[in-house]
């Protein structure tokens, strides 16, 4: 899945337009809006820009834009319907899509923890052996 910044950046290059003009097509507020997106800063899109960029650009899969499955492009090929009628996924077929991208992204999250646990762990462990370390010097010294 491309993160929200990547798939604004592929539109944006896709529509030849400047980050500002692309603003004002897509209607975003402001360009700031678009480039707070592409600097990582703002992590989902508001129902207003989606559809902005959905009305401007019909031929982008709202399921690419939403979840970042599947291609930046609706398929005009499949089953031979045009683009601009192709069956969207349901809001319940989304909402599992997305689901299942948290789903993913917990797990992850949860081994980066344990990792981060384990290495935690032995710096503890290589601390105390350094302060014993430093103990049996001190003592060696006064002996």
């Amino acid at each position: 899945m491309a993160v929200l910044a990547d798939r604004i950046n592929e539109l944006i290059k896709y529509s030849k337009l400047t980050i500002p003009k692309f603003a004002i097509a897509v209607g975003a507020k402001t360009p700031q809006a678009i480039r707070e997106i592409l600097k990582g800063n703002t992590k989902s899109l508001s129902p207003s820009l989606a559809k902005g960029i959905l009305e401007y650009m019909p031929e982008v899969s709202h399921f690419w834009l939403l979840a970042g499955e599947g291609e930046m492009l609706r398929s005009a090929e499949k089953n031979d319907v045009p683009a601009e009628v192709e069956p969207q996924p349901s809001p319940s077929e989304m909402l599992a899509a997305i689901v299942a991208k948290l789903d993913t992204l917990e797990k992850r999250l949860a081994d980066e923890c344990a990792q981060r646990d384990r290495l935690m762990g032995i710096v503890e462990n290589q601390q105390n052996l350094i302060a014993k370390l430093a103990e049996v010097g001190v003592m060696e010294k006064t002996i």
